[in-house]
């Protein structure tokens, strides 16, 4: 009887926890956020077009309506309600020696809610780094202690928790010994052989395609002794 009631709860069925993130909303709370939009609504309304939408007649009585289905649809592709992807404002996404944790895309990350927009709004995420990126390597975890560069160390995990449209390239191997780990941070498009993994990532050539034809390794580090 203990294990039943312990399994029996709104959202258990769908396998949700019991409480806390992710957890199904009671019905109380579902109607006070429902009163909340609306409300908001309301007022965006009103700002756009005066009083008339609140007192309806012609068009301007459905645009608090307008205004309500544009934010919920908003909210769900800003949020893990988008997964698996059904609406993508940008189509591939590269981040070249970025300076962010490299741990933005997990769900416990100090930054996960920037990560976690990234990821809803996104097809495909791709990060280039390079551990020989001296200029990442002195900013390394200046933010938050202990964290590491995306930039220069790639995902923290790979792939991240619960995301399968994010990967990372490591692109050392593209310069040669000769460029110094400072100019390293900017080498990216000064190289040919990133400046074309950077162009088929673009055009959404499919990353097995990629590492199948050893487009995503250069050849010119480390050099033959």
């Amino acid at each position: 009887m203990a294990d039943e009631a312990a399994t029996d709860f709104p959202g258990s069925s769908l396998g949700l926890p019991a409480a806390g993130r992710g957890s199904l909303a009671s019905w109380r709370s579902r109607i006070a956020a429902l009163i909340i939009d609306w409300a908001a609504s309301m007022v965006v309304a009103t700002l756009l077009v005066g009083t008339g939408a609140l007192r309806g007649g012609g068009w301007r009585g459905f645009v608090v309506l307008v205004v309500y289905v544009v934010q919920k649809a908003m909210a769900t592709a800003w949020t893990r309600k988008n997964q698996p992807l059904l609406v993508s404002l940008i189509n591939q996404l590269v981040m070249v020696a970025a300076d962010v944790d490299n741990d933005l895309f997990e769900p416990n990350a100090s930054d996960a809610s920037d990560g976690n927009a990234l990821a809803n709004l996104t097809y495909r995420i791709t990060a280039l780094y390079s551990g020989r990126d001296a200029v990442l390597g002195s900013s390394a975890g200046l933010k938050h202690f202990g964290t590491r560069r995306l930039g220069r160390s790639g995902l923290a995990v790979r792939p991240p928790t619960g995301k399968d449209n994010i990967w990372d390239v490591d692109c050392s191997s593209f310069f040669p010994e000769a460029v110094g780990g400072m100019d390293i941070h900017s080498a990216y498009f000064d190289n040919a052989g990133v400046i074309k993994l950077m162009g088929d990532i673009l055009r959404g050539i499919d990353r097995s395609v990629l590492e199948s034809i050893g487009e995503t390794k250069g050849n010119a580090w480390p050099s033959a002794k």
